[in-house]
């Protein structure tokens, strides 16, 4: 399958999306996006037919569909996110407009409002972006407290499984010369309940910092093909991941004050569910050439150590 369609081809499906005469859009420019990763992308700039340049983010399914354990739904899916849960907010979001199906193909194209390049949270030297994102997380997830609709996948006991035993078969060589990676396999398994139980809400699922746009101070999370039914500490936790410790603090206590702004879940249970969420968010991206690293050097290896000490399994 081409991963990109035809330009006529694309200026009639972007005409009837986005215009609501019988004047199709002028395509000036095409460009294949440069932090492309799992779904091709490209960013396209229009003339609208009342003389506006506009660009375009253009997402495709390129034949690829839901993967990664179920962990990932897919353009489709994403598309009912935004049309679904992120445009029935008034918090900050990408401007969406639309989705459909390429004619030909059948392949599926997004469609969002393109607003520069490297404003990824990632790159930022500000500190107080982080904060930011801690605070747009908490808001979204007390909004979504307890409530989505029905299409949103659910992060289940036999969910977290798949990543345990995934993690357990690509570490096994290891687990005999590090006891403590036993304890912290075990420390999880014995506590999935803690994630199962209490608050679920509607989380983005892969709410690192490359994920977080920051343009003019305000907050815009992308790619939201991972949302699904959770405990909001899993966002919290990939935002944090190898942060320094006062800011890990700092923006802990954004969150919460966003999240719970009656203050009503209690310290111990909010650093309980943030632990296991931090062990399960490691299970989650751990590599499947892990057996390649050199463990005892590699800072993944390392940031797990930490959390053995966490759980007391040392």
């Amino acid at each position: 399958m081409k991963p990109f369609p035809e330009t006529n081809t694309l200026t009639k499906h972007l005409s009837a999306m986005m215009t609501k005469s019988d004047n199709p859009i002028k395509i000036i420019s095409r460009n294949s996006f440069y932090e492309s990763s799992t779904f091709p992308v490209e960013i396209v700039t229009c003339k609208t037919a009342d003389g506006k340049n506009i660009s375009l983010f253009c997402k495709y399914l390129g034949g690829m569909g839901p993967n990664n354990y179920g962990h990932r739904g897919g353009v489709e899916y994403e598309a009912k996110v935004y049309s679904r849960i992120l445009n029935k907010t008034s918090i900050s979001k990408i401007k969406y407009f639309g989705q459909c199906k390429i004619s030909d193909t059948d392949d599926a194209l997004l469609v969002l409002e393109y607003i520069g390049e490297t404003l990824c949270l990632h790159y930022s030297a500000d500190l107080d972006a982080w904060e930011k994102a801690a605070e747009w997380a908490g808001k979204f997830h007390n909004y979504f407290d307890g409530k989505a609709p029905a299409f949103v996948k659910v992060y289940n006991k036999e969910y977290y499984y798949i990543w345990l035993e995934r993690f357990k078969k690509l570490t096994y060589k290891h687990q005999e010369n590090n006891y403590w990676l036993k304890g912290l396999l075990k420390y999880f398994e014995d506590h999935i309940e803690i994630l199962i139980a209490g608050n679920q809400t509607i989380i983005h699922g892969e709410y690192y910092p490359k994920n977080i746009l920051l343009k003019e101070g305000i907050i815009y999370p992308v790619d939201w093909e991972s949302a699904a039914i959770a405990p909001g500490e899993i966002d919290l936790a990939s935002l944090i991941e190898g942060l320094g410790k006062e800011i890990i603090e700092n923006t802990k206590t954004v969150y919460k004050k966003a999240r719970w702004p009656l203050g009503i879940i209690s310290d111990d249970e909010f650093e309980k569910r943030l632990l296991m969420a931090r062990i399960y968010f490691h299970f989650w991206w751990w590599p499947e050439n892990s057996d390649a690293l050199n463990l005892n050097e590699s800072e993944e290896f390392l940031q797990l150590y930490q959390l053995s000490k966490e759980v007391s399994v040392v």
